[in-house]
């Protein structure tokens, strides 16, 4: 699945979380420690070991745009992109090393189109914001333009977070068995288990063929 092939782009947690009881906020250790008596301790028991660092997460695709890794290595692959289509036009290439280049820029393809369109859907965001506030406030403001700019903010700035979430999918890399034939085989117990054993067996059966219809996947003989 998605989920589970997205890179793992959190690290090990750590054991720390803030709190804003009282004047001063300030963080808190998970055993009661304020940060200035978490720091003394840490100077006193240095054979504890580093702490672990904080751990990133997410709630959703969107929210892997805009992490430090992610925007690395979007860049690193619309270079490799940005060289493959250069390379290929190079005469002195042999058939074999053309193959490979045209192969990787199919792979990149989808994920460059949909880069490109976030780049001009944030250029015509830049466009209505500047309208925006060049017509702010002057005597000339026309209300009912103004609404219009306002709706097309809105609705520009709706299409950059769904196609952020299309690159994000754009990123995972394809599986290879992805378009590979399975043989699954649901059997209850033979020996025992009994009706409710087979009844058991039933629902997941159904599960399964329910799931293989709800994603349309074809050839299906069940």
């Amino acid at each position: 699945m998605l989920v589970n092939r997205l890179p793992r782009l959190c690290s090990l947690c750590s054991r720390v979380f803030y709190s804003s009881r009282g004047r001063r906020a300030g963080w808190r250790t998970l055993t009661g420690h304020t940060s200035l008596e978490y720091a003394n301790i840490t100077q006193m028991q240095q054979h504890w070991g580093t702490v672990a660092p904080k751990r990133l997460s997410h709630s959703d695709f969107g929210d892997l745009y805009n992490t430090e890794s992610v925007q690395r290595f979007l860049q690193q692959l619309m270079e490799e992109y940005r060289d493959s289509s250069k390379k290929i036009q190079h005469a002195q290439l042999s058939e074999s090393e053309r193959k490979i280049l045209i192969k990787r820029q199919k792979e990149l393809l989808p994920l460059a189109n949909v880069f490109e369109n976030i780049q001009q859907a944030l250029k015509d965001l830049e466009e209505i914001l500047s309208l925006l506030h060049s017509s702010a406030g002057t005597k000339d403001e026309d209300e009912q333009l103004t609404q219009l700019l306002k709706d097309e903010e809105a609705q520009i700035s709706h299409n950059i977070l769904a196609l952020r979430k299309d690159l994000i999918r754009a990123l995972v890399p394809v599986d290879p068995l992805d378009s590979s034939n399975v043989v699954m085989e649901v059997v209850s117990g033979r020996t025992t288990g009994g009706d409710i054993c087979q009844q058991f067996t039933r629902e997941m059966f159904d599960m399964y063929q329910g799931f293989a219809s709800y994603k349309e996947i074809g050839n299906l003989t069940f």
